[in-house]
């Protein structure tokens, strides 16, 4: 999403506009998780917005934020999070794409090309080895599922289907009426490891790929 975002954005041709549309979807990452889910709230709670619109509708209201549904739960999770970091991550892929010699615009405009054509030859080659770059980082943080966001949105009817292994951990290790510190340690060492592993072996692949990796 934010590569996409990214090429939407350098496709608006005025300045005044692009920026609005920047600040608006970079907003969000300025939010906690907290914020976000108050909102989430407003909007998905049994007396939400949402649930009005559908009892309005003649419609059984739905528990969007307290049930077991994977699909509801993951849909949130995953569409809240896009919306929160697609916008900063847009803001790095613009940078890279704004380091592009525009001469190369100008050349395949005059040979005919398209929009579509500059983006796929032009834009696209670019920005590539700063997606490389991102793409190799987030293999290596795999393992972070993110535990802000989902100890917000955890309780005791969705928690079997978004649990994760931080939430998990701090569960277990320090919220069973005990503290168990050394559980904590190894599962926090276990989970960099993992994450190194994977770093590397994500480097490795991008090299056999014939791309330039971190190292």
């Amino acid at each position: 999403m934010p590569i996409i975002l990214a090429l939407s954005l350098n496709e608006v041709g005025r300045s005044l506009p692009k920026r609005i549309f920047q600040t608006v979807f970079t907003f969000p990452n300025f939010l906690s998780w907290v914020l976000v889910y108050s909102v989430l709230q407003d909007l998905f709670q049994s007396a939400g917005v949402i649930n009005t619109i559908l009892v309005q509708l003649d419609r059984d209201p739905i528990m969007f934020l307290a049930n077991n549904n994977r699909f509801i739960n993951l849909s949130l999770i995953f569409g809240s999070d896009i919306w929160r970091g697609a916008g900063w991550g847009a803001i790095i892929y613009l940078a890279a794409i704004s380091g592009i010699d525009p001469s190369l615009y100008e050349a395949a405009r005059i040979d005919g090309a398209n929009r579509w054509q500059c983006i796929t030859n032009i834009t696209w080659p670019g920005m590539k080895p700063t997606v490389i770059v991102l793409l190799i980082l987030a293999v290596g943080n795999i393992m972070n599922g993110g535990f802000d966001q989902i100890f917000q949105f955890r309780n005791a009817v969705n928690r079997p289907v978004i649990e994760i292994l931080d939430t998990f951990v701090f569960n277990f290790g320090f919220g069973q009426g005990g503290m168990n510190q050394s559980f904590a340690a190894a599962a926090g060492l276990f989970r960099a490891l993992i994450n190194f592993v994977l770093l590397l072996t994500a480097n490795k692949i991008t090299r056999l790929l014939g791309s330039d990796g971190l190292f």
